[in-house]
């Protein structure tokens, strides 16, 4: 099976990949749980930029749609946060904190950037998955660990840590992505 490669706007996460540990199996989970918010923490990102880039008088929806690669009433849905599951600004969370270059001073380039990072996001979730998977099946291919040594440290059922080595998705997870695909 193919290992999905680490979208490039997430090159910063690298260091989440190496070595399997207990530790690195533990930040894994933790990255994997935190994407939606990291996806959440992008997109409010990405509405500063562009909303400051509208109000600057040499930019309009017309020229951003072209760099941003969206029609120019979406440049105006960006620029107002039409997602109406984000109430507040949400934080980047801790584990991605090497991303947070991701956030400054608005430009194209900027805006054009977090639009990637948003598209990459579902590309990142794999990434990790991928990983966590890794770690967790060569840190039970080791003698002085077992599914139950392991479930502890990583917060989660021995047979949730054999699932994770089998690259099993949670049954939430299936449920969510079963419920996506049926919309989309």
């Amino acid at each position: 099976m193919d290992q999905p490669e680490l979208p490039a706007p997430f090159a910063a996460l690298a260091e989440l990949a190496g070595e399997p540990t207990v530790e690195r199996a533990q930040s894994l989970g933790r990255a994997l749980k935190a994407v939606p918010d990291l996806a959440a923490w992008i997109r409010e990102q990405r509405r500063l930029t562009v909303r400051a880039l509208l109000d600057m008088p040499e930019h309009s929806a017309k020229t951003l749609s072209g760099p941003l690669g969206v029609i120019p009433q979406r440049v105006h849905d960006i620029a107002g946060g039409h997602r109406a599951s984000e109430v507040a600004a949400p934080e980047l969370p801790a584990v991605f904190a090497d991303l947070a270059g991701l956030a400054g001073e608005p430009s194209v380039e900027r805006a054009r950037s977090l639009g990637e990072a948003v598209k990459a996001a579902p590309g990142l979730t794999a990434w990790i998955r991928s990983r966590r998977q890794r770690s967790v099946r060569a840190l039970l291919d080791m003698p002085q660990h077992s599914a139950a040594t392991l479930s502890g440290p990583l917060g989660v059922t021995p047979q949730r840590v054999r699932d994770v080595a089998a690259g099993h998705r949670a049954p939430e997870n299936r449920r969510r992505a079963a419920a996506r695909a049926a919309i989309g």
